[in-house]
């Protein structure tokens, strides 16, 4: 007949086994089962006896059967019943087994070559035992006493069902042996060999999956009822229970069923159950299995699947392992049959708001094609935990995820990129003093004996302190960190639950060597949780089916630093999702709660950020499994905030707790030494310190040098006054220069900071054997100031400097320079007072030292009139004078008397032209009068200079005047002739 699925109960083919039942049930009077207790304990000592010597088997025996469970019916009938997971609010959230697959059978129902084949495969001898093997147990006797494995103890049919239904154990001690021959004994004493042998086919054989018994194994296996099973098809059925899930066939994977199919039907024959033509016969068959072979359950609409599955197949099976000594199949079909209930960690609240984010196609990158052509989808993880506690809060295990998948935080390992410095290279530095928050190192390129690292941006800024290497991801000083002490970091890793049980080196402190998100999220815990690690845990306690409590997680916290270098990571980190500082401060545009964390790429296929808040630690991770793309962090640092924003909604925005014995000084950035007075304020920044390992010495990273503006160089003395500027600068130091050692970027990059570095070599672009320009001098003119010099050379070339009252800074005026003795500066303005000088260019565009400088004031308004003249001509007097700068037009005055009388006989209008004569005829004179004229300029705004220009005697005669009048204008021009 052909059994059904489902929550079937034994059914019973005839009232006679309810008889028997009946019969059975009244042996378990107090009085008969005190009685044969006795007897069989007595049984048991004298087997073992034999051994072992009869003191050390009776307390043997003693010890190991007084909480042994009853044997009964009831025990014995029970099948599998489905273990089930609970929130952390006690709320079943998951059931291992809703359809386990159970058909009950009778004695007599299942066909004779079945019995056989088990008989064949397990207890040849089932028939006439009384439940136990006596070699076998003598030689599990012996192994235990010389140390050896309980392995092979010789396990008959009924101690299999009693281990397997009442005991529910497969450890190998020979305590659990003791117990399983007590019950064995119980067993045959109490129940016929037919119901021994019903029970055992019905409830102590498993197969892959939910199945269990020899019915619904037959059906889900096969599509058949027992009695329609081939030969072949027998042996299957009989082999697969030694190892469920190696020996159950399945489409994919057939070999380990044939291979036990055969060993079966090989011992069929050896036992006289089948002929070698039937065995051959049977060994020729080819494996047809059912189209809908249960293999799993339907676990589609299963809610929280990837933490399903970490405590269904990870988590949970290693605790029934080390609880009662299961192997790993054992531990896995009572996962699914054992009746467990399992209270897990799993906040539902925390798991929905990280699936939610996790599960948006938009967070990641557009899928690529793999190198066969096929469409392939980032992935990406998330990992919660209250690292207060270890508890795991909730576990995203990636897209797409069904139960039974691969959990990739707990079974993906990745490299961790950056995201492993603050483990590997800083916090241990802090922790053993080797190295402080404020600790300069140099991020220049370097070369680690055949390993040149790279920074991310192709860059590399220079001096910085430890803070600020970790904060800005600096690759190389992260390695310079790690080599300090490569040992003692690798040891404080391990001590953080990562693997770095290998040789050092330098590349170990960029992330290379793989780990889990788990390990790595638990890790940053431990700077979280001031110093003390949690181990990760999704489990709290497991029941029995009975209601026995067989587990509880016992928290054990383990100091993994101090507190104080707990925080100075912390601190460091805050900086790393700060903008401006980190490389992950766009979080803040997002998530804005107190918040420390790292980034991390690896390979270009892994992007991580890993960081925390005072109530959880979060690791995210995106990537490509099989690295078919690449991605960076960049793509993980709006998920993270994202999730942190969701899950931090409604809890207090609590701040980080700084212990005691730490302080705040003020250092130099470029030295990790307190400021001098040297040192630039942009090159000071406060720093958290250990108390005792704060500098008490003043920066010596800044010396003060006078440097020629010109060539950048030291200046000498050969070097223009003008041309010195007085610097404070970096002290000198040696770097190297990338090349074809450093792949990843172009050769020739250097330190970004060496251009704030003094120079050490001396200007020589100002010999001093060379002649400068001389007899510089000037002339205004309507469009500007000519300056014009004089050199030895018609063929040398010339620069021509400039500053002002204005800006006292020399700049050069010509583009480039000039042949010509003379420059025109039209760019000058009323008001002002401009300096020049001029140097002669040589031919390697070195220049000489400066000519004399000249001053030239500009006058606000208008200038004073120069050169005033006075002439007699035929019918009157000539004036001539010097066109001012600014004139617009002129006022001429005479008078008869030197001192008084003056009055304006013309204005005349200027000609715009500085520098060049303008006159006035005066034909309005008579014959015999002495005249004085003087002139003044007057501005576009009228405004005109206030005092005369100057005096000139006329004589009005016809002998000498105009002799006269020439002495005057000298002497009148010697004396008024300056700008008023």
């Amino acid at each position: 007949m052909r059994g059904n699925k489902g929550n079937n109960k034994s059914h019973r083919a005839n009232t006679d086994n309810q008889k028997q039942k009946n019969k059975s049930d009244s042996k378990f009077k107090p009085f008969m089962r005190g009685t044969l207790k006795v007897l069989k304990v007595c049984l048991i000592i004298g087997i073992l006896g034999g051994f072992l010597g009869a003191g050390v088997a009776f307390g043997m025996v003693v010890a190991s059967i007084h909480d042994v469970p009853d044997m009964d019916r009831d025990r014995l009938e029970v099948m599998a019943i489905p273990s089930t997971f609970y929130d952390t609010n006690n709320n079943q959230f998951f059931e291992t087994s809703r359809d386990v697959s159970r058909v009950a059978l009778s004695y007599d129902e299942v066909p004779q070559d079945l019995k056989n084949a088990f008989l064949a495969a397990e207890d040849q001898n089932f028939y006439s035992h009384p439940g136990f093997d006596i070699t076998g147990l003598g030689r599990a006797a012996v192994n235990h006493l010389t140390g050896q494995p309980m392995a092979g103890g010789g396990s008959t049919i009924t101690q299999q069902l009693t281990k397997q239904v009442v005991l529910r154990d497969s450890s190998t001690n020979l305590r659990r042996k003791i117990q399983e021959l007590y019950l064995a004994l119980q067993a045959e004493k109490f129940y016929t060999k037919e119901e021994i042998f019903e029970f055992y086919m019905n409830g102590a054989v498993h197969y892959r999956g939910n199945t269990q018994g020899v019915g619904a194994a037959a059906n889900d296996i096969f599509g058949k009822t027992v009695d329609e099973l081939t030969l072949g098809e027998i042996a299957i059925i009989a082999g697969a229970p030694n190892l469920p899930y190696r020996y159950t066939p399945t489409e994919d994977n057939k070999e380990g069923a044939l291979q036990r199919r055969n060993h079966v039907l090989r011992r069929m024959y050896r036992s006289g159950f089948i002929t070698a033509e039937e065995r051959d016969e049977a060994m020729a068959e080819e494996i047809k299995l059912a189209s809908s072979s249960n293999d799993e359950s339907d676990y589609s609409n299963v809610k929280y699947p990837g933490f399903v599955t970490y405590i269904r197949d990870i988590e949970g099976i290693r605790i029934l392992q080390e609880v009662y000594g299961w192997d790993s199949t054992q531990a896995e079909n009572e996962m699914f049959n054992g009746g467990f209930k399992i209270y897990t960690t799993l906040d539902p609240k925390m798991q929905e708001k990280i699936e939610n984010i996790m599960n948006n196609s938009n967070e990641y990158l557009a899928p690529v094609k793999d190198k066969d052509d096929n469409l392939v989808h980032p992935q990406g993880s998330a990992t919660m935990i209250n690292h207060n506690t270890g508890e795991l809060v909730a576990l995203f295990p990636g897209r797409n995820h069904t139960v039974g998948d691969s959990v990739r935080p707990a079974q993906s390992s990745r490299q961790p990129g950056s995201a492993i410095k603050p483990i590997l290279s800083f916090a241990p530095g802090f922790e053993n003093k080797t190295l402080t928050p404020g600790t300069v190192l140099d991020d220049a390129p370097i070369d680690f004996g055949g390993y040149t690292p790279e920074n991310w941006d192709r860059r590399f800024r220079g001096l910085i302190t430890s803070r600020e290497a970790l904060s800005a991801s600096r690759n190389v000083p992260a390695v310079s960190a790690f080599w300090m002490n490569t040992r003692g970091n690798m040891a404080f890793a391990e001590e953080l639950g990562l693997d770095y049980s290998t040789s050092p080196e330098a590349v170990l402190a960029l992330g290379t060597r793989e780990t889990t998100a788990i390990q790595l999220t638990q890790a940053y815990g431990a700077f979280a949780n001031e110093g003390m690690l949690n181990e990760t845990f999704a489990i709290k306690k497991i029941e029995d089916r009975n209601g026995r409590v067989v587990y509880e997680h016992n928290r054990q916290s383990k100091e993994v630093m101090s507190e104080q270098t707990a925080y100075l990571v912390t601190d460091s980190l805050r900086d790393a999702i700060t903008p401006g500082l980190g490389t992950a401060g766009s979080v803040r545009n997002i998530f804005t709660n107190n918040a420390a964390a790292k980034t991390g790429t690896s390979s270009m296929s892994d992007g991580w950020l890993v960081g925390y808040t005072p109530h959880y630690t979060l690791g995210v991770w995106m990537g490509w499994d099989r690295n078919e793309g690449s991605i960076g962090s960049s793509n993980v640092v709006g998920t993270w905030a994202r999730i942190m924003r969701d899950t931090h909604s409604n809890l207090p925005n609590t701040s980080f707790n700084r212990p005691s014995g730490l302080v705040s000084i003020p250092i130099s950035t470029k030295s990790g030494k307190l400021p001098s007075d040297l040192t630039p304020s942009e090159f000071i920044r406060s720093h958290l310190f250990l108390s005792g390992t704060e500098p008490t010495e003043e920066c010596d990273a800044f010396v003060e040098v006078e440097v020629c503006k010109v060539s950048g160089l030291l200046a000498t003395d050969s070097c223009p006054p003008h041309h010195r500027e007085t610097k404070v600068m970096l002290q000198p130091r040696d770097y190297l220069e990338t090349d074809s050692r450093w792949e990843l970027g172009r050769a020739g990059r250097v330190p970004e900071d060496i251009s704030l570095m003094a120079p050490e070599d001396e200007c020589d672009m100002h010999d001093s054997d060379a002649q400068p320009p001389s007899n510089l001098g000037y002339q205004i003119h309507g469009d500007g100031i000519e300056i014009s010099w004089s050199s030895g050379d018609s063929g040398d070339r010339f620069n021509i400097y400039r500053s002002s009252s204005e800006d006292s800074e020399f700049t050069k005026l010509n583009t480039s320079p000039i042949r010509e003795t003379h420059f025109l500066d039209t760019n000058v303005s009323q008001g002002v007072t401009y300096r020049y000088y001029v140097t002669r260019v040589r031919d390697e565009d070195s220049e000489t030292r400066p000519s004399d400088f000249i001053e030239v004031e500009m006058h606000d308004g208008v200038q004073a009139v120069k050169n005033i003249s006075a002439e007699k001509i035929s019918g009157g007097v000539r004036v001539t004078f010097e066109e001012s700068f600014g004139a617009r037009h002129y006022r001429i005055y005479r008078s008869t008397s030197a001192d008084t009388g003056f009055e304006r006989v013309e204005n005349a209008r200027a000609n715009g032209n500085v520098g060049q004569t303008q006159n006035f005829t005066d034909n309005k004179i008579e014959p015999g009068n002495t005249y004085y004229y003087y002139v003044v300029a007057v501005s576009g705004n009228d405004k005109a200079d206030p005092s005369p220009t100057a005096e000139v005697k006329v004589l009005d005669d016809d002998t000498d005047n105009g002799d006269d009048a020439s002495d005057d204008e000298s002497n009148t021009s010697e004396a008024n002739g300056n700008d008023e």
